[in-house]
């Protein structure tokens, strides 16, 4: 049977070598187009589902203003930062929309006015707690008499994220977001999953900065659970188990001092915590056309006409579309391949049975059985899938240009399983109606052709 297969392989070969070759780089081609349909498939899922969870039914506005240091400068002047926290104010309590404006920044522990400050008065840390750990960016977070911890400056909706769990302990208070004395700041703490086995609830944490002339001391009063995670600003998933997370401090005290200058402490909080750069302005979708004017009136009425609304939902509605406007276009173009494919695979299969059925007569007489003789009618298509799903993979890891940059679309698992059930069905299918037609077939009379 082996020398029968070599020898039928071999003569087909032989006279069809170019129909056969067209034929695998035409079934590559409909195995390529079948694994772009399922990559961008599954980018749109993918997508669409961190689509639902960053923005769920709501519009997202980032709040930016145009860029250049005289811009930056001219907004955060000592000047204009009473403008920024009224601002500030009015947002917080608006009830049209929500304000965000937690960032992910450095805790920073260091007194440079205490030359006697060192690795004795850090607060207990693992290596991974560093700023930059895991990303090769840690090398200035660690010195002599400086440390600088992942940390996340929380706003007051914070707490209401959907993936951040408190283990023990509680959030934060709406009060404790407030400095009343710049001089005895104390905010409290929670810290990520793996700071459990350091610290206890009630622990003092001392000489955290914000501004080198003021320490602030930290109580800890809870820790959230493990893997506890959320979507800041920038839509980046943020894990907080290496994570301390404070309020974003309020100055709630009069910050002109006695000689006419403004206090550092608020310098600080409303020119790098509250300074409206990358916040987010959320409302429902059937308010944002008043949240916008609220927002702007808010600004006009304080001045602030440089800042600018960039609605960020609609941007990632587009992406959505896009990507699935992509999915259908590739899903017309592999069912065109495919039914070519199918087409041409029917019209080879029925030639060839036409022209050899003498010979497949000779054999059913001889004794071979009808799964062998399929075996003789599909082994060419055997090859045939092979050689186009090897032609497939080494496509799909090179990769192609296209719009001026290399891409590679790597064979998924769905797109593997796509094409070999694929392969399986018209395997079957040509077998089949292959043996139904043989049977059908007079042996005798074909035998005694042009006798």
């Amino acid at each position: 049977m082996k020398r029968i297969l070599w020898l039928e392989m071999k003569n087909y070969l032989k006279g069809n070598l170019a129909v056969f070759t067209l034929s695998v780089l035409a079934f590559a081609c409909a195995c390529f187009t079948i694994n772009m349909v399922m990559d961008s498939y599954l980018i749109s899922r993918e997508f669409s589902r961190d689509y639902e969870q960053s923005y769920g039914n709501k519009v997202y506005y980032k709040i930016t203003f145009p860029p250049g240091s005289a811009m930056h400068m001219q907004i955060l002047s000592n000047d204009n930062l009473a403008n920024i926290e009224a601002v500030n104010e009015l947002f917080r309590s608006d009830p049209l929309f929500e304000y965000r404006y937690r960032s992910d920044d450095s805790i920073m522990f260091f007194d440079f006015n205490n030359p006697n400050f060192g690795p004795e008065d850090f607060p207990r840390y693992k290596q991974e707690f560093l700023q930059g750990f895991g990303s090769g960016q840690a090398e200035f977070s660690l010195l002599d008499d400086y440390i600088a911890l992942q940390g996340l400056y929380a706003d007051q909706l914070l707490k209401y994220e959907p993936n951040l769990h408190i283990s023990e302990g509680r959030w934060f208070e709406d009060s404790e977001f407030y400095v009343h004395d710049p001089n005895d700041i104390h905010l409290p703490v929670i810290l990520g999953a793996n700071y459990r086995d350091l610290y206890e609830i009630g622990d003092i944490i001392t000489n955290m900065r914000m501004s080198e002339d003021h320490a602030i001391t930290l109580h800890v009063i809870g820790f959230l659970e493990q893997g506890s995670w959320f979507y800041d600003n920038n839509n980046w998933r943020l894990n907080l188990n290496n994570y301390m997370v404070v309020p974003t401090p309020i100055p709630a005290y009069d910050y002109i001092l006695e000689d006419g200058s403004m206090c550092a402490f608020f310098r600080t909080a409303y020119r790098y915590f509250n300074s409206l750069q990358n916040a987010r302005v959320v409302a429902d979708a059937e308010n944002a056309a008043a949240v916008e004017r609220s927002v702007y009136q808010i600004w006009n009425d304080n001045r602030q006409y440089e800042f600018r609304l960039f609605p960020e939902t609609s941007g990632a509605q587009r992406a959505l579309a896009e990507y699935k406007e992509l999915t259908i276009s590739n899903m017309a173009i592999c069912i065109f391949t495919l039914l070519v494919c199918v087409l041409m695979f029917s019209i080879q299969a029925n030639y060839k049975l036409n022209k050899y059925k003498k010979k497949y007569g000779v054999y059913m007489m001889g004794g071979i059985k009808a799964g062998q003789l399929a075996m003789i009618m599909l082994q060419d298509m055997v090859l045939l899938f092979t050689l186009a799903n090897a032609i497939t993979y080494v496509v799909s890891s090179i990769g192609f240009y296209g719009h001026d940059r290399f891409v590679i679309i790597p064979l998924s698992a769905p797109a593997i399983c796509v094409i070999l059930a694929m392969q399986a069905v018209l395997l079957c299918y040509m077998g089949l109606s292959g043996h139904i037609k043989i049977h059908k077939t007079d042996m005798s009379a074909a035998l005694r052709e042009n006798e």
